[in-house]
């Protein structure tokens, strides 16, 4: 992985010419007045013989960065999370191990600098949720779990968000055991169906136990997708989502209010055709924006 200085930032991806992936990352500097900003050059983040994928990264308001990737293992499931710190005007850090194994990180951060990285850890046989924390020039936390996936169940997405206080919400998919009627039981119809589940952390506190937000009672084929999240400074959390009905694909939201539970999810997208991919935004009055596809 590779980087520079910066206001604004980005993230580069390519193949080195021996094959390998290396992350990098440019900055772009703040100029002398009346002169216009450059990029500095790359330098790298990742360490060479691996590849390494996935980077993310995310700024504060005071100029302090954390920079995250996915480096290659020996096997698809001994990859392993790293991370990288830039304090204000310094220089990124040597790549520091946060989880083996494990895969997908996500990274949250206040404008005060409390990070977050959330990942998907193999913990044999079955994948755990798990996340780090890292306070204002502190170091990361060990791992929790924030939740376990029965056997057999793989991992699919990972949507976090958090506030300027340091509240977050997360939202993943899981697997629930729909209750068949005597005749799907004599059809042999598949009972696993796929929900949306979500936790949150108060500023300081522990994640909440993980609750089933996307529509109930469980039918088979009626599967939940597609989970996108937002908080706003009072503490209010969102998830929305897509849901297969068996007639539409429809877009589900559920909110959580300040120390309460998710309330029942609502259809917020209309039926007769089908609904894909949103997308939620809240602004610091608590006012909330869905967006989402809709094929017509």
């Amino acid at each position: 992985m590779r980087a520079t200085r910066a206001g604004l930032s980005g993230a580069v991806r390519r193949p080195a010419a021996a094959g390998l992936l290396c992350l990098a990352l440019i900055l772009l500097g703040a100029a002398p007045a009346a002169a216009a900003p450059t990029w500095l050059a790359p330098v790298d983040l990742s360490l060479p013989g691996k590849n390494a994928r996935d980077p993310r990264v995310a700024v504060d308001d005071a100029g302090g960065m954390v920079a995250i990737w996915e480096r290659e293992g020996a096997t698809p499931f001994q990859n392993t999370v790293q991370a990288s710190i830039r304090s204000p005007g310094g220089a990124f850090s040597a790549p520091l191990d946060l989880s083996l194994p494990s895969q997908d990180p996500t990274l949250v951060m206040t404008p005060g600098g409390e990070a977050v990285v959330l990942w998907w850890h193999f913990q044999n046989p079955n994948y755990t949720l798990e996340a780090s924390t890292r306070p204002p020039g502190g170091s990361f936390s060990p791992p929790v779990v924030v939740q376990s996936l029965p056997v057999g169940v793989f991992p699919t997405a990972i949507q976090a968000a958090i506030n300027p206080s340091g509240a977050l919400v997360v939202a993943w998919i899981n697997r629930a055991e729909a209750e068949l009627t005597e005749e799907q039981e004599e059809e042999e119809v598949n009972p696993d169906v796929n929900v949306v589940e979500a936790s949150v952390r108060p500023a300081g506190g522990s994640f909440s136990e993980p609750e089933v937000v996307s529509p109930q009672p469980f039918e088979p084929g009626k599967n939940t997708s597609g989970p996108s999240v937002a908080i706003d400074p009072a503490g209010n959390s969102i998830v929305v989502m897509t849901y297969n009905d068996g007639d539409d694909v429809l877009i589900e939201a559920a909110i959580r209010p300040p120390g309460g539970g998710f309330q029942s999810p609502v259809t917020i997208s209309e039926p007769g055709e089908d609904a894909f991919e949103p997308d939620i935004a809240v602004d610091a009055a608590g006012n909330a924006m869905a967006v989402w596809e809709r094929f017509d």
